[in-house]
């Protein structure tokens, strides 16, 4: 049986089969390889180094420092999550602040209009403040008209699991002070 017969591909089949055991060889040997089919040891591997690196190299594996590799990604979420935390917090009490604000402006607000509504005598003073507390976001808590014309609301502004009230006077500034002076 010819080299042909057992699907060999001849001549050029034979310098490429040549081909690959001489890359081969010069892979394993790290110098290039004669036509005689011997390494050339003048070309030396330069890849593998000495033996005194290859040891290094060995222990670097499996040092203490190996082991910690990924561990700043781990700091890093860490770190990350701490901060939505306080974010979250941050915006919560801006939340918070915000609604005791729209709780003070309304009562403010109310409590003027009731005074006025109560100096005029045309309508009830504590309708009026409702009216202008609605208005302004808030819920009228209480309403009440002292003596001299002073009126005194209490508006709550629900938020989160809770609410932010304000308390608010205004009238006459004589009826005020002597109003202030009484529990």
């Amino acid at each position: 049986m010819g080299r042909r017969d057992r699907g060999g591909g001849g001549r050029a089949d034979g310098a490429a089969a040549r081909r690959r055991r001489g890359a081969r060889d010069r892979d394993r040997t790290g110098g290039a390889v004669t036509a005689g089919g011997r390494a050339d040891r003048a070309t030396p591997r330069t890849d593998r180094g000495s033996p005194l690196d290859r040891a290094t190299r060995s222990d670097r594996a499996t040092s203490p420092d190996r082991r910690d590799r990924g561990s700043a990604s781990v700091l890093v979420l860490g770190l990350l999550a701490v901060v939505a935390v306080l974010a979250g917090a941050l915006g919560a009490l801006a939340g918070a602040q915000a609604a005791r604000w729209r709780a003070q402006t309304a009562a403010d607000l109310g409590a003027i209009a009731g005074a006025q509504a109560a100096r005029r005598a045309v309508e009830d003073a504590c309708a009026v403040a409702g009216l202008v507390v609605g208005r302004n976001g808030a819920d009228l808590a209480t309403c009440g008209v002292r003596a001299g014309g002073v009126v005194e609301v209490r508006a709550t502004v629900p938020f989160g699991p809770g609410e932010a009230s304000a308390t608010a006077r205004a009238g006459p500034q004589a009826a005020r002070v002597r109003t202030a002076a009484d529990p």
